[in-house]
């Protein structure tokens, strides 16, 4: 088993089977842990995203 960190795209913990999460599951997870994530929104229209992407 490869040692506790991102392996193939999947987090993997030692002995434990890999996850496979949604990138709003992972800043949640990221956050509560005191990890520094960015602040998002949701731009329900082209005018709204920023640009470049």
């Amino acid at each position: 088993m490869p040692p506790v960190g991102i392996v193939g795209g999947l987090f993997r913990n030692k002995g434990c089977e890999p996850m496979n999460i949604h990138e709003y599951q992972a800043k949640k997870l990221f956050a509560e842990n005191g990890v520094a994530v960015p602040e998002g929104y949701l731009a329900r229209t082209p005018i709204e995203a920023p640009w470049p992407w």
